[in-house]
């Protein structure tokens, strides 16, 4: 099948808490680093620590208040040339059914331009500057909103980071633009 370039919004992140222990770094140094490394904005998830994991959710609020009026906006930017895309049929589903039923629409994935992934690739954080140089890999839960591809690509980081930075400050009136994540899946 292949991989692909996606933007996706991040509902979960997670970090086992064992791993980040056995390279002696704390909830700080690890927060610190996401902030740095991936443009993480904690202030918009829910933190909680339980079952070996450090876990932090989109706050229900921030997806319930600004999903549609987020996308009512990104999906026509991305979609300039009009190519195939069901974005509309997408903002037409949301606007119809309750908030409460959003994520249940991505898990069914019923759109292309809408849906959750569970293949997108994990984020690793390097911490160089400790001793022995510890790594620990962020896994997410992703709202994929767009796909293109196929990518080949050996490396990536900086350019994807870049990306989602770029979207964070195209929708500035939008906290849920700080979710963006820009990865490869598949």
């Amino acid at each position: 099948m292949g991989q692909f370039l996606a933007v996706g919004i991040s509902t979960k992140l997670i970090v086992s808490k064992e791993k980040a222990e056995k390279g002696d770094l704390s909830l700080d140094e690890v927060l610190q680093k996401m902030k740095q490394s991936i443009h993480f904005h904690p202030s918009i998830y829910d933190f909680s620590d339980e079952d070996g994991y450090w876990r932090w959710n989109l706050k229900k609020q921030i997806w319930e208040e600004e999903l549609l009026g987020f996308l009512n906006e990104f999906y026509p930017l991305l979609n300039i040339n009009k190519s195939y895309t069901d974005f509309e049929d997408v903002l037409k589903k949301l606007a119809e059914i309750p908030t409460s039923d959003w994520l249940e629409l991505a898990e069914n994935k019923s759109f292309s331009s809408f849906q959750f992934d569970e293949y997108g690739e994990n984020e690793w954080l390097y911490f160089e500057e400790k001793p022995f140089r510890p790594k620990i890999s962020i896994g997410f839960d992703s709202v994929l909103l767009e796909l293109e591809g196929k990518i080949i690509i050996e490396s990536w980081g900086k350019l994807f980071n870049l990306f989602a930075f770029s979207i964070q400050k195209a929708f500035p009136t939008f906290q849920l633009s700080k979710a963006i994540r820009v990865y490869i899946t598949g």
